[in-house]
């Protein structure tokens, strides 16, 4: 599980520098600069923060960050599969109109 990396992808995905989201996040850009380097784990406030300022889910973040590696090789296909339709689902949820 690497979520600094995950962060990182994500951030510049949505074109934002690691100050950017510092400042949206109220934290110091060394903080964001530490948790990208997985030299510091966020706490749940901090991740969740980060994750509105993302417009992600929390569950998109934390599933984005299991990779195939951290999962027994006999069952790699069916996390593979289910990965891809449990991160489009966790999307297409945020981007829904609450009805």
């Amino acid at each position: 599980m690497n979520i600094g990396e995950t962060i990182r992808k994500i951030r510049k995905e949505k074109k934002l520098s690691q100050q950017d989201l510092a400042y949206l996040c109220s934290i110091s850009s060394n903080a964001i600069c530490q948790i990208e380097r997985d030299h510091a784990f966020p706490k749940q406030e901090t991740i969740k923060m980060i994750c509105k300022v993302l417009e992600i889910p929390v569950a998109y973040l934390l599933l984005s960050c299991i990779e195939e590696k951290d999962v027994p090789a006999d069952r790699q296909f069916v996390f593979s599969a289910l990965k891809k339709l449990m991160a489009d689902l966790l999307l297409n949820q945020t981007n829904t109109p609450n009805i």
